[in-house]
């Protein structure tokens, strides 16, 4: 079976084809493939999940939702999504939006059975690292909702501050 690709730009390349996997200890961050859908549509209408994520998601998420994200995903290229793969299974998300050549906003959402274990913690810190050595980040951003304190809690957990001008959370990092 051909591998599933996924195109981003680095700050000193132009696009190329990303396709690579990130080791997470006990799980693995990997690109998204069109046999994602299903798992996906099942945890983003989970009710608890989608209150911690926002108004702009479609409601109810379909197969169709799915399709258009996947489409605008394969063309994208100030931005790196990965799915959070556990034992095979996928149980989240976490992306990297390139804002300049200097920072990045993370987006990221996880299964509700896997909230509290770390997981969350780990992969924002692998993250991190990542855009740290791909991109050559200096700083990275993330916002939560005011009823996520699961989110701030781990972005503190990883060195991040909350920036009292815009209200996201930021990491310079070194």
């Amino acid at each position: 079976m051909p591998e599933d690709k996924t195109k981003v730009e680095s700050p000193d390349q132009t696009s190329q084809t990303f396709s690579e996997n990130i080791e997470c200890g006990n799980f693995v961050l990997r690109p998204f493939t069109e046999n994602d859908a299903e798992k996906i549509v099942k945890i983003l209408n989970n009710p608890k999940v989608r209150e911690k994520l926002g108004k702009n998601l479609p409601n109810p998420y379909t197969n169709e939702s799915f399709r258009v994200f996947f489409d605008k995903i394969k063309d994208d290229i100030e931005t790196t999504y990965f799915v959070i793969d556990k034992n095979g299974e996928l149980i989240g998300s976490i992306s990297i939006d390139l804002e300049d050549n200097a920072a990045a906003r993370l987006g990221y959402w996880l299964d509700e059975k896997y909230w509290g274990m770390g997981i969350m913690t780990k992969t924002i810190d692998e993250i991190i690292k990542y855009g740290k050595n791909r991109f050559f980040l200096k700083r990275i951003y993330a916002d939560t909702l005011d009823n996520n304190i699961g989110s701030e809690k781990v972005l503190i957990k990883n060195g991040f501050n909350i920036d009292i001008n815009s209200g996201s959370y930021i990491k310079m990092v070194e």
